[in-house]
């Protein structure tokens, strides 16, 4: 009994001995040689509100999510006296119409006085006419003729003094009235800066503040952008910028996708070197539907040559950064390498492999 047990024990023992590591057979590959590029993902037009200088937020019209038009009004900036300063303004240009139009009631009662005094003009200038006529022929004394001579010029110096008054009073009014428009204009040209439009047509990706908050210069208010296409703002290391050209294909991943990959194409290469990251900016047109939020991160492949072929292993075979563990008359022996193209998941092989050898993963 206890012989047949110690049997068993030592087949068990022999059995897992015999056992190897998982193994991978070389053979040909079809590869892609990429380069390394992250960045963001955002909207095909995107643009940001933001704040000219510090202010308060007094309204807020619109809402994340909501779709707006270029030119809608976003934000007011200010407080209530900015309001309530161009509500008197406006009264005040309304009474200075009022005053400065045909049923002004200053300029109505000053023409009122004009026709009286024209009035009483020509009657003193007939009167005087007729008694200096008649002081000729002897019929009226010329003292009279004299006196009414007289009365007749303070009438008209009366007529033409209240003609005057008509004017410098309608000019006073007018002046008023366009010093009032002025006030208005420079107001307005105040306010305007604190308006906020929206730049385009699109939706609202993010709404960054409330009413009432302070913001400083340069705060965004909203992320306005539309959501019909999206491109890939990445950055290239400048060992690799060399390399991309427009119309290449980016396969790239998002935060948000879970593993899932999507492709778009180079369309652009900024030549300025970023110097703090010694990278270039590429951009890159999204080619196919999916589901992207806004400003999420980005890692991507630049697809430099296409469907390489060539002996390749697995780059988790991979041991250190040049070798790999063969399998070689029944022992594993560690060889080095010469490297291809590489990518995510595969390795070309250029060298210290070939066709039929059997790698192991390292233990």
């Amino acid at each position: 009994m206890n012989s047949k047990y110690v049997i068993i024990m030592l087949s068990v023992l022999v059995f897992s001995c015999q056992q190897r590591n998982e193994g991978y057979t070389v053979k040909e590959q079809l590869i892609n040689e990429g380069v390394y590029a992250s960045g963001q993902v955002e909207p095909g037009e995107f643009y940001e509100v933001k704040a000219v200088e510090q202010d308060r937020i007094l309204h807020m019209y619109v809402q994340q999510g909501e779709q707006v038009h270029k030119g809608q009004l976003l934000a007011v900036l200010g407080t209530p006296s900015d309001e309530a300063e161009l509500a008197s303004i406006n009264k005040a240009i309304a009474l200075a119409k009022q005053n400065t139009g045909s049923q002004s009631a200053q300029l109505k009662g000053m023409a009122v006085r004009i026709n009286a005094a024209k009035e009483k003009y020509d009657a003193d200038a007939t009167n005087a006419e007729r008694y200096a006529r008649l002081a000729k022929t002897g019929a009226v004394s010329r003292k009279d003729a004299e006196q009414y001579r007289l009365s007749a010029e303070g009438s008209l110096y009366e007529y033409q003094n209240l003609q005057q008054q008509y004017k410098a009073l309608k000019n006073e009014l007018e002046t008023s009235l366009l010093g009032s428009e002025q006030q208005k204009s420079r107001v307005l040209q105040s306010l305007q800066r604190k308006r906020l439009l929206s730049p385009a047509n699109g939706f609202v990706l993010n709404r960054n503040f409330k009413e009432g908050e302070m913001l400083q210069g340069g705060d965004v208010l909203y992320s306005i952008g539309n959501n019909s296409h999206y491109i890939l703002r990445l950055w290239v290391d400048e060992r690799d910028i060399s390399k991309i050209t427009p119309g290449q294909d980016v396969v790239f991943e998002t935060d948000a996708s879970q593993g899932q990959q999507f492709h778009a194409e180079v369309v652009s290469v900024n030549p300025v070197i970023q110097n703090q990251t010694r990278s270039f900016e590429v951009k890159a047109k999204v080619t196919e539907a999916g589901t992207f939020y806004p400003k999420s991160s980005v890692e991507a492949n630049i697809v430099i040559r296409a469907q390489i072929s060539g002996l390749a292993v697995p780059a988790g075979y991979l041991v250190g950064k040049d070798s790999v563990n063969l399998r070689k008359n029944g022992k594993t022996i560690k060889t080095r390498i010469l490297r291809g193209v590489q990518n995510d998941d595969w390795i070309e092989i250029k060298g210290g492999l070939k066709a039929g050898d059997i790698i192991e993963k390292e233990k």
